[in-house]
């Protein structure tokens, strides 16, 4: 017999999950394929998702997992729980609500939101910042591609955004930016890593900020010794800064 459909108008779930033993958590990969498959079937509008329990008795995972997983994913900005009733899949066009300070468009690269922690923990701060200071944030998710089609504006345009504030801009931003600006929508960039293909306002300058935070350590907390352990994803140039910070700072 074949399987039913779990929700009408997306595409099927995965008849089961293989899962890369040794290299991420269970939860880990389950939260990308399902944030894959959410990104994939984004349409214009909002629409209804999957159901948790039809999710977990589909792929034969916890219940409690699966929550979990929505809940990291509602914090992403992709999808939104409507209390006693479903969740949405959030659309890429957007509505302005009437008393927020403001409307912000945050363009995110989709290879590198779904690739990168460092990538997605900026976009669920800064949104969590933003909004708690009343503002109305969006993601708009686009590809390489969409900068030199045209699409990438078209797609930002249909927000309505009063302000964009653009992390890392690429190529994409440096062709879409002046569409934008044309259009009175105010362009914030912001560089991190390597040299923006735009002006950015601001600029990640961790060195100073580490710094910073040893100082406050050794100044208020009375830290005289700190140690450096090495995490999974870390490179040696990186230990190796923290390790002439921490000499610097005379908490070595």
């Amino acid at each position: 017999m074949a399987r039913k459909k779990i929700a009408r108008g997306l595409s099927p779930l995965p008849s089961r999950l293989t899962f890369k033993a040794k290299k991420k958590h269970k939860g880990a990969q389950l939260l990308e394929t399902l944030r894959d498959i959410a990104i994939a079937n984004q349409q214009e509008e909002p629409r209804v998702f999957y159901p948790i329990r039809e999710v977990a008795r589909h792929l034969g995972v916890p219940l409690s997992t699966v929550s979990r997983i929505y809940n990291a994913l509602e914090e992403e900005g992709i999808l939104v729980s409507v209390r006693g009733s479903k969740t949405l899949l959030q659309g890429r066009s957007g509505g302005r609500h009437l008393s927020v300070l403001g409307f912000i468009g945050m363009p995110a690269l989709t290879s590198s939101f779904v690739t990168l922690q460092d990538c997605r923990t900026f976009f669920i701060r800064t949104r969590r910042e933003l909004r708690a200071r009343g503002f109305a944030v969006a993601t708009a998710f686009y590809d390489r591609s969409d900068g030199q089609n045209g699409r990438l504006f078209s797609r930002i345009d249909k927000y309505d955004f009063d302000t964009v504030l653009w992390h890392q801009p690429d190529r994409a931003a440096k062709e879409t930016v002046p569409q934008l600006k044309d259009g009175g929508v105010q362009v914030i960039g912001l560089s991190d890593r390597w040299f923006p293909s735009i002006r950015c306002r601001y600029e990640v300058q961790r060195e100073s900020a580490i710094a910073s935070i040893l100082r406050d350590w050794h100044a208020n907390d009375a830290i005289t010794s700190v140690v450096v352990v090495r995490g999974i994803e870390i490179s040696a140039a990186k230990e190796e800064l923290l390790k002439t910070l921490l000499e610097e700072e005379g908490i070595a």
